[in-house]
């Protein structure tokens, strides 16, 4: 089971054809069969967009963890609950 929320949802840069926006994202994972089993996260969420035409492209996508509570073999199978486990990702074209 899985719930997300998006709060602090905050458009630092916009110009005619960049912006920029930032966000922060709290993420419940809940092992279905054990309940009791759950990972808490906080995550900033950074974003870049050009406009082409019409439309806005995402340019680039950043995650970044600020903490973390629980058990994250709940999310990352294999993970060593306790150990340290890489949560940043970043996408970019």
């Amino acid at each position: 089971i899985t719930s997300h929320t998006i709060s602090n949802v905050r458009i630092v840069h916009l110009e005619e054809a960049t912006a920029e926006a930032h966000a922060l994202i709290e993420a419940m994972h809940i092992n279905r069969m054990k309940p009791n089993r759950r990972l808490l996260l906080k995550n900033s969420l950074s974003i870049s967009a050009e406009r082409i035409g019409h439309r806005w492209q995402i340019q680039s996508l950043t995650f970044r963890n600020i903490w973390r509570e629980g058990e994250p073999s709940v999310l990352f199978p294999g993970a060593k609950d306790g150990g340290t486990v890489a949560l940043a990702a970043s996408a970019q074209e």
